[in-house]
């Protein structure tokens, strides 16, 4: 039997957690490595390969020795090990266990959280047993004699009590080994416990863990991520996250680095989190921290959801300005060759694609007593850097550098000011601005949050779909190349720009579903490279049964009647008291635009019948000007050809789930 060495080191992760109501589709939990490939939002993969090696520069990459445990992570399922247990799925009464992805789904009682590796992986779940030497897990582990290893695993509760805490024994060869772990008194709260033991002249050990509580009530537990590897005279990280991030450097799970070693520790955010700093062994709220290694560490990367009244989104797709890295580069080429690059983000900035630069531009609600109502503002951009030098400005402030290509940034009212801008609109513009003009930053999102404490939040999130969705509209209308296009007038200008800016607001900025993403895209491509002008075919008479030019008196009408009602909506919410008469007028001010934009519908929707007749017409210039005009009603009546050629308009509309979502407005 080898000898117990050093003290234990105990962590904490405070994981997200909502009731047993309402739960979703899990996903099944991604294999986690030391420097895994990471995957994108829609599958793709990230080549991450130079951050690595520019990680592993600023620290030496640790060794990731080789884990003895067989699934130790229960990923596999329930094999691998024994159990004295009874296996079964419901865990109602002691002396039971079973691998699962939550609690809640094995007791009506539990509360409901995820396992410890990724929050939606499985683990090991028990009702404890009241026999105190009866093994919820064992395995026997083949080792090197004379040899000294680390055992570590992570341990919670779900049935959370300040009075009582399940007790878990470890045994090697039947000799209680190492402390004694507890479970922390909130349920999904995960605890560590992390020993060292040299294994003398044994060539294999049998480890088993005991739950030594001995009661019913109190007694509830699971474990994950069981591990252990020989040292080789290093020292131990263990690192980990909550759900809504990771560990981008050195990665996550367990690591050996020698004595003395300085590692780079960094948080990654995934799109709708922010970090709330690191717990463990740590207590700082920088997303890049340095862990002296001189002794075993823990390290947990946490995450917060953001919640805040207002999210607002920028898919990355479209910018609302951007730059070149030579002024003198045709800006079209270079725009499509950013957006057509293949990456998983939807946008490449930097010199290999020649786009330099790209703002964003996010409405703040303009409260009546003006930027002090404002109370934080949040930005996040989410992205993959694979080059030093990337920027991102925030208003006025800045440089703000990427770490891991996130750029995480708070401010408080003291520096809200320097942020937005002023406009005559009723609302302040905040401008970020992210530039690579060296290497390449495939960049995914942005976001902005931010909080008006004296504003119902219902109310404000309804006034920032109404606004941008009246922003799309106005930008759509009033684009010369849309007005050409529908008016019929020979030698228009390119409408690839309108559409395409629309396209990003209306599906980005209003975040209402319904527009086909990747049929738009591969149309505007076709648009964009084959068909510049309607008017190249020098023959508009087939088109003049359309009747298109009503479709611009109806947008005219529709963004006159939103912008109107957008106006009445932030004089009454201004002060965050609605009175009878307020009401009144938003009610009378929503009911026109409903109207409005139905009639937009129609007659779009009549234009697009009287276009597809044409475009179902074998050959000639009638069909593919008929083509054109349905690819640049896309954004509000997507049309999709089959394989026959036959064009059919998407159900729902864009604008018939915009005029659904309106909906009647409702007081707080």
């Amino acid at each position: 039997m080898g000898e117990l060495i050093g003290p234990p080191v105990i962590g904490y992760n405070r994981g997200d957690r909502d009731g047993c109501a309402g739960q979703g589709e899990r996903l099944q939990n991604r294999v986690v490595s030391p420097h895994r490939t990471r995957l994108s939002q829609n599958g793709e993969l990230m080549r991450v390969s130079a951050i690595l090696l520019i990680q592993c520069l600023i620290a030496w990459c640790g060794v990731a020795s080789a884990d003895l445990i067989a699934n130790g992570g229960f990923e596999s399922g329930p094999g691998g090990f024994s159990t004295d247990y009874e296996y079964t799925s419901d865990l109602t009464s002691s002396g039971t266990v079973v691998v699962g992805y939550d609690p809640c789904d094995h007791h009506p009682l539990a509360a409901s959280y995820g396992d410890h590796t990724s929050g939606r992986g499985r683990m090991l779940i028990a009702n404890g047993s009241t026999d105190g030497s009866a093994a919820v897990w064992e395995q026997t582990v083949s080792v090197a004699p004379n040899t000294e290893y680390a055992f570590y695993y992570w341990l919670s509760t779900w049935t959370p009590s300040t009075s009582q805490q399940t007790q878990i024994r470890c045994l090697f060869d039947g000799v209680r080994t190492g402390p004694a772990g507890f479970t922390p008194s909130d349920a999904g709260d995960w605890g560590v416990v992390l020993f060292r033991w040299k294994s003398g002249a044994a060539s294999q050990v049998n480890i088993r863990l005991v739950d030594r509580t001995g009661t019913i009530e109190n007694n509830d537990f699971a474990l994950d991520d069981i591990g252990m590897l020989a040292t080789a005279g290093n020292n131990v990280l263990l690192t980990s996250s909550s759900l809504g991030g990771s560990v981008e450097s050195p990665g996550e799970g367990a690591f050996l680095y020698g004595p003395g070693e300085m590692v780079a520790l960094e948080a990654k955010c995934q799109p709708g989190y922010e970090f709330a700093g690191w717990a463990g062994e740590f207590s700082d709220p920088g997303v890049r921290i340095w862990a002296d290694m001189s002794v075993d560490r823990v390290a947990t990367a946490v995450f917060h959801k953001l919640d805040y009244p207002v999210t607002i989104k920028a898919s990355a797709t479209l910018p609302n300005e951007f730059s070149t890295c030579d002024e003198s580069a045709d800006r079209l080429d270079v725009l499509l060759a950013a957006l057509e690059s293949g990456t998983p983000n939807g946008l490449v900035l930097g010199e290999r694609r020649g786009l330099c630069g790209a703002t964003y531009r996010f409405p703040v609600f303009r409260p009546a007593t003006g930027i002090r109502g404002i109370s934080r503002i949040v930005v996040n951009v989410y992205g993959t850097t694979v080059s030093s030098g990337s920027t991102v400005w925030i208003g006025g402030t800045g440089p703000h550098r990427p770490i891991a290509g996130n750029v995480h940034s708070s401010f408080r009212p003291d520096g809200i000011p320097g942020l937005l801008e002023d406009s005559q609109e009723p609302v302040y513009w905040l401008p970020v601005r992210i530039n690579a003009a060296t290497g390449n930053w495939d960049l995914a999102a942005a976001y902005v949050s931010y909080e008006c404490p004296g504003i119902p939040q219902t109310l404000l999130r309804r006034f920032h779909d109404h606004f941008s969705v009246v922003r799309a509209i106005e930008r759509y209308a009033s684009d010369q190349g849309i007005r050409d296009l529908y008016s019929r007038v020979p030698g228009a200008q390119p409408v690839w720009q309108g559409v395409m800016q629309v396209l990003a607001l209306a599906e980005d900025s209003a975040e209402v579903d319904g527009v086909d993403r990747a049929a738009v895209a591969s149309g505007l491509r076709e648009l964009i490279e084959r068909r510049p002008s309607v008017f190249d075919s020098g023959d508009l008479s087939a088109l003049a049964e359309c009747d298109s030019a009503e479709v611009v008196a109806c947008l005219d009408r529709a963004a006159s009647s939103g912008r109107s009602h957008v106006a009445v909506y932030a004089n009454a919410l201004a002060d965050g008291i609605l009175s009878s008469d307020e009401v009144y007028a938003l009610n009378a001010g929503l009911a026109q635009w409903r109207t409005d934009l139905v009639a937009l519908e129609a007659a779009m929707a009549n234009t697009f019948d009287s276009l597809c007749k044409i475009a179902s017409m074998p050959g000639g210039a009638g069909r593919l000007a008929a083509e054109t005009m349905i690819l640049a009603m896309s954004p509000w009546l997507a049309g999709r050809q089959g394989q026959s050629g036959q064009w059919t308009l998407a159900d729902p509309t864009y604008l018939g789930q915009v005029i659904d979502g309106l909906g009647q407005f409702e007081t707080p």
